[in-house]
C-alpha cells in the first residue's frame, strides 16, 4: 500500500486538487446565490461564498493545469521549447562567468560519461583556455607545401633544397580582424671545413602577403658557434600584418643542406583546414610520412589521409583540421638497391 501510495502521489494529489476545486467553487457559487434576509442586509454566505469560490477556482486552475502537462505531447513541445530558450545568446548573456564555467563542466562531463568517473576542474579550465585562444584567432585554408630536393653538382652530400608554400588567412569571423605574425625559418648545422660558401646558403627567399613582399635581404642569418669545429646556420624572418578578412600568402625559399638531414616537417601555425604536402627528389630513395597531432592518438588516422608514393617522391593530404603544432613529417632514405623501387616505404616495413 505504502509503495503505491509512493508511486502514485503525484496523481492522487492533482487528483485531490481538482476535487476540493470543484466542490469548492460549486459550493461557493451556491453561497453567493443566497437572498438576503431582509432588505439591505447581505447574508454571511455571500462573501464566505465568493472567497470560496475564487481561492477553490485557483486549485482547480492548478490541477488542470499539471494535468496538461503531464500529457506527453504538451511535454515535449514544452522541453523543445524551454531546451530552445536555453540554448540561445540570450540566455546566455544573464550567466555569470562562474556559471559557465561551470556549465562548460558539466557538459563535458555529460559527453565523457561513459568512460570517466569525473572530470578534473583545474583541465577544464586550461582547456577552455586553450579553444578560447584557437576560436580567437585567424584560420588557414588552402594549405599546400611543395619541397623539390636536387643534388648540387660537384658537392656529394649537398642538396638544394627548394620549398613552395601557399595558404589563405581568414580573419572575417572575428570582429577587428588581427595581427599575424608571419614566421619562417630554417637551421642547418655543420662542422668545419664548410663544403660551401656561407653566403652560398640560402639561395633565395621570398614571400608575398597581399600586396606586400620581402625578400632575401629581410632574412636575419646568424651564425652560431657550438665549439669543436661545429656549428650552426640559422636564417630567420618575421613580420606581422594585420587581417581584415582573408590574405593569400606565398613563400619560396630555397637554400642548400646536407643529406644528413632527410625530414622536411611542416606544422600548422594556425588552426588549418587541411594540408597539402609533397617531397620530391629522385629513385635512390624511399619515401615515406608520419602525421602527427597534439591529442590522443598522435597520429592521423590513415582513414582521414591520402597518401601516395612513387619512385622519386611522396605526396600526402588531409582535409581534417589542423590545430596549431600539428602537422606532417615527410622522410627520405637511401634505398636498398634490391628493393623495388614502387613499393612504398610504409608497406615494406609491415613485411
Amino acid at each position: 500500500m505504502r509503495s503505491f501510495l509512493k508511486e502514485h502521489l503525484s496523481v492522487i494529489f492533482i487528483g485531490v486538487l481538482i476535487a476540493l476545486g470543484l466542490v469548492g467553487v460549486v459550493l461557493g457559487f451556491i453561497w453567493t446565490q443566497v437572498p438576503p434576509p431582509a432588505p439591505g442586509v447581505i447574508p454571511w454566505q455571500q462573501p464566505i461564498g465568493g472567497f470560496l469560490s475564487l481561492f477553490c477556482g485557483s486549485l482547480l486552475a492548478i490541477g488542470l493545469t499539471a494535468v496538461f502537462i503531464s500529457l506527453p505531447d504538451l511535454q515535449n513541445h514544452l522541453s523543445g521549447t524551454i531546451a530552445k530558450v536555453l540554448s540561445g545568446d540570450a540566455a546566455l548573456t544573464i550567466l555569470s562567468a562562474d556559471t559557465k564555467q561551470k556549465l562548460y563542466r558539466s557538459l563535458i562531463s555529460d559527453r565523457v560519461a561513459r568512460s570517466v568517473k569525473c572530470v578534473e576542474p583545474t583541465l577544464t579550465a586550461h582547456v577552455s583556455d586553450r579553444s578560447d585562444a584557437i576560436f580567437s584567432s585567424v584560420y588557414v585554408s588552402n594549405f599546400h607545401s611543395d619541397t623539390t630536393l636536387t643534388p648540387v653538382n660537384g658537392k656529394p652530400g649537398l642538396i638544394l633544397y627548394k620549398t613552395y608554400m601557399a595558404y589563405r588567412l581568414h580573419a572575417q569571423h572575428l570582429i577587428q580582424g588581427k595581427d599575424v605574425e608571419l614566421v619562417y625559418e630554417q637551421i642547418i648545422n655543420y662542422s668545419d671545413p664548410y663544403p660551401i660558401a656561407k653566403e652560398e646558403w640560402l639561395r633565395e627567399f621570398e614571400i608575398k602577403a597581399g600586396t606586400s613582399v620581402w625578400k632575401k635581404e629581410d632574412m636575419k642569418i646568424t651564425l652560431i658557434d657550438l665549439g669543436k669545429s661545429a656549428h650552426t646556420l640559422r636564417a630567420d624572418f618575421a613580420k606581422t600584418i594585420h587581417v581584415d578578412s582573408e590574405v593569400d600568402v606565398k613563400i619560396v625559399a630555397e637554400f642548400v643542406t646536407t643529406t644528413a638531414d632527410p625530414l622536411d616537417i611542416t606544422r600548422a601555425r594556425y588552426p588549418s583546414q587541411g594540408l597539402h604536402a609533397s617531397l620530391t627528389f629522385n629513385e635512390e630513395y624511399s619515401y615515406d610520412c608520419a602525421w602527427f597531432k597534439l591529442s590522443p592518438p598522435p597520429y592521423v588516422s590513415h582513414d582521414n589521409v591520402n597518401t601516395q608514393i612513387n619512385p622519386n617522391g611522396i605526396k600526402t593530404f588531409t582535409n581534417d583540421w589542423l590545430l596549431p603544432g600539428e602537422g606532417v613529417l615527410l622522410s627520405f632514405s637511401k634505398r636498398n638497391p634490391l628493393t623495388p623501387a614502387d613499393t612504398p616505404a610504409r608497406d615494406r616495413a609491415r613485411e
